[in-house]
């Protein structure tokens, strides 16, 4: 990860600069693991311990401090795919992300208070509606989003809303 980390190092000034996308230094980072670092070894992944990866997240973060925001989405989407109760989503899900898949975020919303309450609509497979927050979209294999079935209903996803405490 060391040799990774510094060939994203050396160009990152300049890419800065440049306003240039990093989807060469994204790539390396799959190729290197990186994306997979949390994801248990059974499903493809490095079985890297939370610490072990918060570590490496920093390191990350001074080679190219962009990269680790771009990678929020993901990062979260594999912590909650880590805990999700359904056996069949989870392993499904890591699965994937052990083999390579980088996943995106799209879910917030400029008009909605909450990813709970979207005002994006979901209707005959299509979605309309706008997402605002969606940093790292442009380098993912699968983009995580939220929808309403029609205007104001109850919101579908990969997986069933957190309960509240």
């Amino acid at each position: 990860m060391k040799d990774t980390f510094a060939r994203i190092a050396e160009g990152a000034v300049e890419r800065e600069a440049d306003r240039r996308l990093p989807v060469e230094e994204v790539e390396w980072l799959r190729e290197a693991g990186f994306t997979k670092l949390r994801v248990p070894r059974e499903f493809g992944g490095l079985g890297a311990t939370f610490p072990e990866f918060i570590e490496l997240l920093i390191q990350l973060g001074r080679a190219d401090s962009n990269l680790p925001q771009l990678l929020r989405g993901h990062i979260g989407f594999v912590e909650s795919r880590l805990a999700h109760p359904h056996a069949e989503v989870r392993e499904r899900w890591l699965r994937r992300i052990g083999a390579g898949v980088i996943v995106g975020n799209a879910q917030s919303e400029r008009t909605s208070t909450s990813w709970l309450a979207p005002e994006a609509t979901l209707k005959d497979g299509r979605l309309n509606g706008r997402k605002f927050y969606s940093t790292g979209s442009l380098f993912a294999d699968w983009i995580q989003t939220t929808a309403s079935l029609e205007a104001g209903g109850r919101p579908t996803s990969s997986s069933p809303p957190p309960r509240r405490a």
